[in-house]
This record gives C-alpha cells, sequence and structure tokens, in this order.
C-alpha cells in the first residue's frame, strides 16, 4: 500500500513536457531584461528545452539562496518536487517576493533583488589586464590579449598554460571564469589597473571535476594585491564545488587601485583551476 501511494504521489509531482513549456512561455510573456531563471532542484533538467525555446536566461541550481545573483534585477524561481527549499533564507538576504502562480506540479516565484551590483567584473575586464609569470625577480609576460581564443596564451609548447575567458560548469551550473592552471615554481599574475575598489572584492574559485578527484592534489592559493600590497591569501583546496570568499578593503569612493591576482601551488598536476571576481 505505501509503495503504490508513494509512486501515484510520485507522478502526480512529476511535471510533463506540456507542463514546463507552458510554464517557460507563461515566465516569457513578462521577462525583461537583467531577468533570469532559476530552476531547483538542479537534477530537473527534464525541462530544459522549453527554456531553450523560449530563449530565456535561465541557471540550474541547488542553492538558490547561496548563489550571488550579482547582475539580476529579478529572479524567477522555478520549483519542481516542492524543492525550494531555502526559501525562506533567500528572503531573509532581502530578496522580495512580487509575485507567484502554479502550473500542474510546478511553482514559480518572481523575486525582486534589491542589493548592490558589481562596479567592476575581473572576467569581463581580461583583455584590460596585464599577465605574467613571476619566476623570483624575472617577469615573463605573456603578450598581448588573442581575441581569437580569447585568451593570454604563455607558452606556445603547452596549451594549458594560458589565462583565459571560459564558461565552465561549476557547483551545478555553468559560470563564467578566468582559466589560470598555476605552474610549478611560477606564480602565474593577474594584473589590472584603475580598479574601483571602495568595500569587497567577492571571489569565487574552484577546479575541474576532473581535478578534484585526484587523491594527491595539491592546494592552489590565491593571493591578491592592492597597489602592490599583499592583502590577503585565499586556498584551493582538493575539493569539489564552486566556493566563495569575500576580501574587504576599505577604499574611498572615487578611488582607482591597482589589483594583481597571484595563483600558485607547490605541486602543478591536473591543477585545473578557474575563479572569478568582481567588487561592490
Amino acid at each position: 500500500m505505501w509503495s503504490w501511494w508513494f509512486h501515484h504521489d510520485l507522478r502526480a509531482q512529476t511535471p510533463s513536457t506540456a507542463d514546463w513549456e507552458r510554464i517557460a512561455q507563461a515566465i516569457k510573456r513578462d521577462f525583461k531584461p537583467g531577468d533570469r531563471v532559476a530552476i531547483t532542484p538542479f537534477w530537473a533538467t527534464m525541462g530544459e528545452r522549453a527554456f531553450v525555446q523560449a530563449d530565456l536566461n535561465y541557471q540550474y541550481v541547488r542553492w538558490v539562496a547561496r548563489e550571488d545573483w550579482p547582475d539580476e534585477k529579478r529572479l524567477w524561481v522555478v520549483s519542481a518536487y516542492r524543492r525550494f527549499v531555502d526559501r525562506n533564507e533567500f528572503i531573509e538576504r532581502g530578496a522580495k517576493p512580487e509575485a507567484s502562480f502554479s502550473l500542474g506540479p510546478i511553482k514559480v516565484e518572481r523575486f525582486l533583488l534589491p542589493w548592490a551590483r558589481p562596479t567592476f567584473r575581473f572576467d569581463e575586464q581580461l583583455p584590460n589586464a596585464e599577465v605574467f609569470h613571476k619566476r623570483g625577480a624575472n617577469e615573463i609576460s605573456c603578450g598581448e590579449w588573442n581575441g581569437d581564443e580569447a585568451r593570454f596564451i604563455c607558452n606556445q609548447q603547452a596549451d594549458w598554460q594560458h589565462v583565459g575567458q571560459l564558461t565552465v560548469e561549476a557547483g551545478k551550473a555553468l559560470r563564467s571564469a578566468i582559466w589560470a592552471h598555476p605552474i610549478n615554481n611560477t606564480d602565474i599574475r593577474i594584473r589590472y589597473h584603475q580598479v574601483p575598489l571602495q568595500d569587497v572584492i567577492v571571489v569565487h574559485h574552484g577546479l575541474t571535476e576532473y581535478a578534484a578527484a585526484e587523491p594527491e592534489g595539491a592546494p592552489v592559493f590565491i593571493d591578491i594585491y592592492v597597489d602592490g600590497r599583499n592583502i590577503t591569501r585565499l586556498t584551493q583546496r582538493n575539493v569539489r564545488g564552486w566556493l566563495r570568499d569575500e576580501v574587504y578593503y576599505r577604499g574611498k569612493p572615487g578611488e582607482l587601485h591597482e589589483v594583481e591576482f597571484s595563483i600558485s601551488t607547490p605541486r602543478d598536476g591536473r591543477r585545473h583551476f578557474m575563479f572569478n571576481a568582481y567588487t561592490q
């Protein structure tokens, strides 16, 4: 009897293809620039085609409240299987419920996101950065930005020795990131000029799944310099996920600073490292 009830209830909660299509079209009618769709649970991907066909900006997420959503003005949370488990946490963080509706077993809630926006995104500004390797007192330039490949090429004979823009799946979602695989006995330096920095640098970082599965994988260190002074060291341990750190720096409104990231490791084997950052 319990088994019959369980499977009957599961079928009642499982959205059909038509359910997903109706949801996507309903969202599209009121979708505005700056909006995004968050779909939870992250494994409920059977309706993805409907969001693609509707040309909606969407993302599958494990935890809605633990994502930054730095650029979004409004967020549409699409939840199946009653799995928007961190709704209260999201509201406590400041998200403001605006509207909600249900179609079949799927619930949609739209939130206004009133928090501060990034003032400088390091991934977007990477083409304007200065990238080089530092070995002791020697600095070896990675040359000019290669727009065709969206990277600085640091070694023509070793493709992995580059610093570039990419989109990667990390933490169960697609992320914009900067590839910066560390190299033995070398600091990879990424230097930005004229960065508005008044309060905080938010840094996300992670390894590929393949790299994190390496049992002997070494940590990767991220040293951050402001105007030539090392203000902190972050550590990417040999773990899965897309990790988040906040680095506080008290600047003054209107001031521009030189900000530099230094990436290093004691052993570079399978250290497929990526990061992103922005200022607020």
